[in-house]
């Protein structure tokens, strides 16, 4: 988007709020209610990956993603679950 914070500032900025959100709630279930560029940002940072801008997952609107703690790791338990959606609502991303 021109004249937006851009992918490396976007990426720093939501990195650091995941980061303090599950430092402040080590223990204990996180819920967060977002959009799909945090989701995005915080799955590369599971798979240790930065995104570097591009968003390979395909992430639908009111799905449901799943990051958990195992063992003292972050894995990706789920992606883009929407079993829980009537099929009518679901509407399939466009090309990335």
């Amino acid at each position: 988007m021109p004249g937006g914070e851009g992918a490396a500032l976007f990426d720093a900025r939501v990195g650091a709020a995941l980061d303090e959100i599950v430092k402040r709630h080590q223990h204990g279930d996180i819920l967060l209610v977002t959009h799909g560029g945090v989701i995005q940002i915080a799955l590369h940072r599971v798979v240790g990956r930065p995104s570097g801008g591009l968003w390979p997952f395909r992430i639908q609107n009111a799905s449901i993603s799943l990051i958990e703690q195992r063992n003292g790791r972050m894995v990706i338990g789920g992606v883009n679950d929407v079993a829980h959606l009537e099929p009518a609502l679901v509407i399939e991303p466009g090309p990335s």
